[in-house]
């Protein structure tokens, strides 16, 4: 078991919420002084969307136990989570190794 993910979701919570935004943008651009019930919901609706999506952003981070951090050096996304698996392995105490191989072989 890895306790690295790979972070691309956090990305898409991010791409949703400039989506929404942009969307927000043209509609209150394009509404100008008429505004319609109509137009009205839509920016509603684009607001409130921007609005959940950073909301389940922010518990999605608050829920970790530890701040995330991005890698920025070279290597492929599952090369470097499996450098970094190895590195938490070897420090661990030899116990605690022998345990681990157990839970895998069985799992």
């Amino acid at each position: 078991m890895s306790f690295f993910l790979q972070a691309g979701f956090v990305g898409e919570y991010f791409q949703t919420i400039r989506e929404a935004a942009e969307r927000l943008e043209k509609l209150l651009a394009s509404a100008g002084q008429q505004l319609t019930w109509s137009s009205l919901e839509e920016v509603k609706g684009a607001a409130g969307e921007i609005l959940e999506q950073s909301r389940q952003a922010c518990e999605l981070l608050d829920r970790l136990p530890c701040q995330p951090i991005i890698y920025t050096g070279e290597g492929k996304t599952e090369e470097v989570i499996a450098m970094l698996d190895r590195l938490l392995y070897l420090q661990q105490s030899p116990a605690a190794r022998s345990s681990n191989r157990k839970k895998h072989a069985s799992g």
